[in-house]
């Protein structure tokens, strides 16, 4: 089974795949592996249109943020 989560707010969309694309591509302009990240989970705010993470990685666990 596929499946997609739209979040409306304010006139905008956002799909979970495009919170996790979004992660993707920062972690990677950081200068990471994804293969590093054993387990991520994203927290999307839509009243900041901010996403917030944690990752568990190779590393240990770190924590992050982003603008949407």
């Amino acid at each position: 089974m596929k499946n997609t989560v739209c979040i409306q707010h304010d006139g905008k969309d956002i799909t979970d795949k495009q919170l996790v694309s979004t992660f993707r591509e920062l972690w990677k302009e950081s200068g990471r592996r994804i293969k590093d990240i054993k387990n991520v989970n994203l927290y999307f705010v839509p009243s900041s249109e901010k996403c917030y993470w944690t990752a568990d990685t190779v590393e240990g666990e770190e924590t992050g943020e982003f603008q949407i």
